[in-house]
């Protein structure tokens, strides 16, 4: 998980950064999170229907072994100097497309493999890991590009993916509860739907986490702060990537030490006010210290609340469902949190970045407060409360 993570993330720095110089536009910015964002969004709940019905293993060294074989692609022609903007896009959508396979199972796999009461620890374990290579990776492809060109950093990432893929080949993991092959698979993702549709705090966590990973994070237009408002270049731009990956680490140090946080929805809902907050300081500031612990501290925020969300969710929903509700916050995640440089590129084409990422910030914040209002279910959710409600008795915005 950790070279698949660093992997992921030299992959995400190279191609922003080659995307912008080949076209210096922020809406070509937009475009390239557009194309990693469709199939995340189309086939992610398709795959989590797969990921419910078939070895969960087997699917992940399948698809490792696909992105491999991908991953030689963008690293040659960079090499022969052929690469434009638009084979980066077809990448983006065909390595997605594979990916979008992958995150589904790996996500289901984490119950089967660790004790109940020791979830959130381990949550917060993969929390460490995931962010330490956001911490490593964007480090380690900035410095990369900067030394060796694009191609060297393509080449980098090709590399770490063949030793993710010989980790795959020696794991063991037991199959688990299965979805019945006599259902459907378009039947199977309704079901998925429905269940999170009839379970207001499922809903409303959701929701949260669309919204903010739509408008209030800047990953996709980093490249635009890094070059054109901070001016750092593209060494700069691999400390921006990194900061936040300070503050996860900082959190997932937190939650391990604390263990198994009882109030789960509480913690949640704090840090889902203040993450929007930290983006607005960060939009609007010129300032390359108070801009990265802003990023540190966006890193940091997303790390504790994403992990009580994460342990929420693992723990209310059964493990034969496990896989489509997971598949659903990859689309949230992976997703709209590609897609949103498309609506955040062209704002910052009309109105500059800083103003389209805080304008956007300030929107989500108050989606929020009317959200946790609306459903006093996710600031109240502790570890003793009933299982999932699907009754109307607590409606999310937008249902009633």
């Amino acid at each position: 998980m950790v070279l698949n993570g660093i992997a992921n993330w030299v992959y995400q720095v190279t191609g922003g950064w080659l995307v912008y110089e080949l076209t210096r536009s922020p809406l070509m910015l937009g475009l390239n999170s557009l194309f990693a964002a469709i199939p995340t969004i189309v086939i992610s709940l398709y795959g989590g229907a797969v990921a419910d019905r078939m070895d969960r293993r087997k699917l992940l060294l399948i698809t490792q072994i696909l992105v491999v074989l991908l991953a030689l692609i963008p690293a040659t022609f960079s090499a022969l100097g052929i690469i434009q903007a638009w084979h980066i896009f077809a990448l983006n959508l065909v390595i997605n497309t594979v990916t979008a396979f992958e995150g589904p199972a790996r996500q289901a796999l984490v119950p089967l493999l660790v004790p109940r009461g020791e979830l959130m620890r381990a949550v917060a374990l993969t929390s460490v890991i995931r962010r330490g290579t956001a911490l490593i990776g964007p480090l380690l492809g900035g410095a990369a590009i900067a030394v060796t060109g694009a191609a060297g950093s393509y080449f980098i990432q090709f590399l770490l993916l063949v030793v993710v893929l010989l980790n795959t080949l020696i794991m063991k993991a037991p199959t688990g509860e299965l979805e019945s092959r006599g259902v459907t698979v378009g039947r199977s993702i309704l079901d998925g739907f429905k269940h999170i549709y009839n379970a207001p705090l499922l809903f409303a966590m959701f929701g949260i986490e669309a919204m903010t990973m739509t408008f209030a994070m800047y990953v996709q237009i980093l490249p635009i702060f890094a070059r054109d408002v901070l001016n750092v270049g593209p060494t700069g731009l691999g400390l921006l990537y990194a900061a936040p990956g300070v503050g996860a680490i900082l959190a997932s140090a937190m939650m391990l030490t604390a263990g198994d946080v009882k109030a789960k929805g509480r913690l949640f809902a704090v840090t889902a006010l203040a993450k929007p907050l930290a983006s607005v300081v960060f939009a609007l500031s010129t300032s390359v210290p108070l801009s990265m612990v802003m990023l540190g501290m966006v890193g940091f925020l997303d790390v504790a609340g994403g992990t009580a969300r994460t342990t929420i969710i693992q723990l209310c929903v059964a493990q034969k469902m496990l896989g489509r509700i997971m598949s659903m916050d990859l689309v949230i995640h992976r997703g709209l949190g590609t897609i949103n440089g498309l609506p955040l590129g062209a704002l910052a084409a009309l109105m500059g970045a800083p103003w389209g990422l805080a304008g956007g910030s300030i929107a989500v914040f108050i989606y929020i407060v009317i959200t946790l209002w609306r459903v006093p279910a996710v600031d109240q959710y502790r570890e003793s409360s009933p299982p999932l409600q699907t009754a109307a008795a607590t409606q999310p915005p937008g249902k009633g």
